[in-house]
């Protein structure tokens, strides 16, 4: 009489080995078949204690999509590797070895050599275990990405043509804001001789005004390209905050007085590393921002001294922005309420 666990252990062993089934109805689903039809190709391969490599086992799918024949691997007492590009054998071996030693995932990409000579790009992932002689096997699955390398290969070298371009772009800025600025001064020098001259005061004013403009313009765009050409070096020193804020207010009170706002300094003096400069530009900004769109009224510049440095806060009782305005309010160019892009508003820089 034949016991019910050796009846079901024969069964199993015998899925293995018998024919797959002509037909999905059918209960039992050839093993032989489903490895087949699997994509990819299904790979067990051992590091043995005397140190050899071996394939086990090498689906079909291996001939199929690098046409390299499994029983060519199989067959060798010792892998030699060699369907792998030679400078890709030993960072393979090293994968191999690191995670025997770790029993982590073995997850590596390579290049292999068909039988053809086209050299295509596979993936190797494999889960390993070690066997009670202290031999380590794993039983994984090899996929072919050469597609995947070279999308990744175009998008790179596309990634760097429009790097290329950026920067281009950038020091044409650069030299265009620089050697404009030459013309300016030769128009100012000439505004300077008509006004001599008793020219009439009111076109020449409003021509002051537009060089104004264009000057500060220009002044913006020169700063932004140095920034984006990395060629600004920050010089750090210590600087006195509330010192440096001052001279700042100073120079915006009058255009504060003209729009009907007042500016008030707050907060003891603190002395923090940083390139007083640049960060003057910062504050001098945020400052003439207040004065323009602050709706009159008093304007704030506070500091406040904490353990990294100091906090400083300009505020203003203007319209303010919302949620959506303020996630869009550091791009470049982009400019709330200025719909109509005018220049004498700035650039948004």
């Amino acid at each position: 009489m034949v016991s019910k666990a050796k009846q079901s252990a024969d069964e199993v062993a015998a899925i293995g080995t018998r024919k797959a089934p002509d037909s999905v109805g059918d209960s039992a689903i050839g093993l032989e078949k489903f490895v087949e039809n699997l994509p990819g190709n299904l790979v067990q391969r051992t590091l043995h204690p005397d140190g050899r490599f071996t394939y086990s086992f090498i689906s079909q799918g291996l001939k199929d999509t690098f046409g390299i024949e499994p029983t060519d691997i199989v067959s060798q007492r010792e892998a030699d590797f060699g369907w792998i590009v030679e400078q890709d054998r030993e960072p393979f071996r090293a994968a191999l070895y690191e995670s025997a030693k770790t029993l982590n995932t073995l997850d590596i990409e390579n290049r292999v050599i068909g039988a053809d000579g086209r050299i295509k790009w596979v993936r190797s992932i494999g889960k390993p275990r070690r066997l009670p002689d202290g031999a380590v096997v794993w039983d994984g699955i090899a996929l072919d990405v050469t597609d995947k390398k070279q999308a990744e290969s175009e998008m790179r070298a596309a990634l760097h043509l429009a790097e290329q371009a950026d920067a281009a772009k950038t020091k044409f800025l650069a030299a265009a804001s620089h050697d404009l600025r030459q013309p300016l001064q030769a128009m100012r020098f000439h505004l300077a001789a008509m006004r001599e001259s008793g020219a009439a005061s009111e076109p020449i004013d409003n021509l002051d005004r537009c060089v104004d403009s264009m000057e500060s313009l220009l002044s913006s765009l020169l700063d932004i390209s140095k920034l984006d050409a990395g060629v600004v070096h920050p010089q750090i020193e210590p600087v006195a905050l509330h010192a440096l804020i001052e001279r700042v207010a100073a120079e915006a009170q009058p255009m504060a007085e003209d729009a009907g706002s007042a500016i008030r300094v707050e907060g003891p003096e603190v002395t923090v590393g940083t390139d007083a400069a640049l960060l003057g530009t910062v504050i001098r900004n945020l400052v003439q921002n207040a004065v323009k769109y602050g709706g009159g009224g008093a304007i704030q510049v506070r500091l406040r001294p904490v353990t990294a440095g100091a906090v400083l806060l300009v505020a203003d009782r203007g319209i303010g922005m919302s949620p959506d305005d303020q996630s869009r309010v550091f791009e470049p160019f982009v400019q709330l309420g200025n719909v109509a892009r005018d220049r004498s508003l700035g650039l948004g820089l």
